[in-house]
Protein backbone atom coordinates (compact mmCIF):
# COMPACT_ATOMS: atom_id res chain seq x y z
CA UNK A 1 0.00 0.00 0.00
CA UNK A 2 2.94 2.76 0.75
CA UNK A 3 4.15 1.96 -2.83
CA UNK A 4 1.17 3.47 -4.07
CA UNK A 5 0.80 6.05 -2.14
CA UNK A 6 4.40 6.91 -3.17
CA UNK A 7 3.70 6.53 -6.73
CA UNK A 8 1.07 8.92 -6.72
CA UNK A 9 2.65 11.41 -4.82
CA UNK A 10 5.34 11.16 -7.01
CA UNK A 11 3.24 11.52 -9.81
CA UNK A 12 1.30 14.34 -8.69
CA UNK A 13 4.50 16.34 -8.00
CA UNK A 14 6.01 15.64 -11.50
CA UNK A 15 2.65 16.64 -12.84
CA UNK A 16 3.02 19.93 -11.24
CA UNK A 17 6.74 20.38 -11.67
CA UNK A 18 6.10 20.39 -15.34
CA UNK A 19 2.92 22.92 -15.50
CA UNK A 20 5.05 25.35 -13.34
CA UNK A 21 7.55 24.76 -16.29
CA UNK A 22 5.33 25.66 -18.75
CA UNK A 23 3.90 28.45 -16.83
CA UNK A 24 7.40 29.74 -16.34
CA UNK A 25 7.63 29.14 -20.35
CA UNK A 26 5.04 31.19 -20.97
CA UNK A 27 6.42 34.12 -19.02
CA UNK A 28 10.06 33.80 -20.92
CA UNK A 29 7.69 33.80 -24.23
CA UNK A 30 6.26 37.27 -23.38
CA UNK A 31 9.14 38.10 -22.21
CA UNK A 32 10.97 37.89 -25.61
CA UNK A 33 8.16 39.03 -27.28
CA UNK A 34 8.07 35.43 -29.26
CA UNK A 35 5.50 35.17 -31.76
CA UNK A 36 2.08 33.54 -30.85
CA UNK A 37 1.40 31.95 -33.95
CA UNK A 38 3.50 29.39 -33.23
CA UNK A 39 2.32 25.90 -32.55
CA UNK A 40 4.57 25.03 -29.13
CA UNK A 41 3.64 29.26 -28.05
CA UNK A 42 -0.41 28.47 -28.77
CA UNK A 43 0.23 24.87 -27.07
CA UNK A 44 1.87 26.96 -23.58
CA UNK A 45 -1.11 29.67 -24.11
CA UNK A 46 -3.87 27.23 -24.31
CA UNK A 47 -2.34 24.93 -21.38
CA UNK A 48 -1.75 27.86 -18.78
CA UNK A 49 -4.83 29.72 -19.68
CA UNK A 50 -7.19 27.76 -17.30
CA UNK A 51 -4.85 28.92 -14.31
CA UNK A 52 -3.43 32.17 -15.48
CA UNK A 53 -6.92 33.82 -16.73
CA UNK A 54 -8.67 33.76 -13.02
CA UNK A 55 -5.48 35.07 -11.49
CA UNK A 56 -5.45 37.98 -13.69
CA UNK A 57 -8.89 39.05 -12.96
CA UNK A 58 -7.86 39.08 -9.23
CA UNK A 59 -4.44 40.29 -9.78
CA UNK A 60 -6.57 42.88 -11.90
CA UNK A 61 -9.17 43.87 -8.54
CA UNK A 62 -6.52 44.03 -6.72
CA UNK A 63 -4.07 46.34 -8.51
CA UNK A 64 -7.44 48.91 -9.08
CA UNK A 65 -8.09 48.88 -5.35
CA UNK A 66 -4.26 49.07 -4.79
CA UNK A 67 -3.26 52.07 -7.39
CA UNK A 68 -3.60 55.61 -7.21
CA UNK A 69 -6.25 55.53 -10.06
CA UNK A 70 -8.36 58.38 -8.61
CA UNK A 71 -5.63 60.49 -9.32
CA UNK A 72 -4.82 59.52 -12.58
CA UNK A 73 -8.05 57.67 -14.10
CA UNK A 74 -7.69 53.97 -14.83
CA UNK A 75 -7.58 54.08 -18.43
CA UNK A 76 -4.09 56.09 -18.21
CA UNK A 77 -2.59 53.90 -15.50
CA UNK A 78 -3.44 50.81 -17.30
CA UNK A 79 -2.29 52.35 -21.12
CA UNK A 80 0.76 53.97 -19.12
CA UNK A 81 2.29 49.93 -17.57
CA UNK A 82 0.92 48.87 -21.36
CA UNK A 83 2.96 50.78 -22.98
CA UNK A 84 6.39 49.92 -21.44
CA UNK A 85 6.31 53.00 -18.68
CA UNK A 86 8.20 51.02 -16.21
CA UNK A 87 11.14 50.00 -18.53
CA UNK A 88 11.12 53.19 -19.63
CA UNK A 89 11.45 55.15 -16.56
CA UNK A 90 13.75 52.79 -15.54
CA UNK A 91 16.17 53.04 -18.63
CA UNK A 92 15.73 56.81 -19.30
CA UNK A 93 18.67 58.81 -19.07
Amino acid sequence: MLGINDAAIFIIQTLGSLYLLIVLMRFILQLVRANFYNPLCQFVVKATQPLLKPLRRSLDAWLSEMLPVSAFGSSSVYSWVAADGPARLLTSD
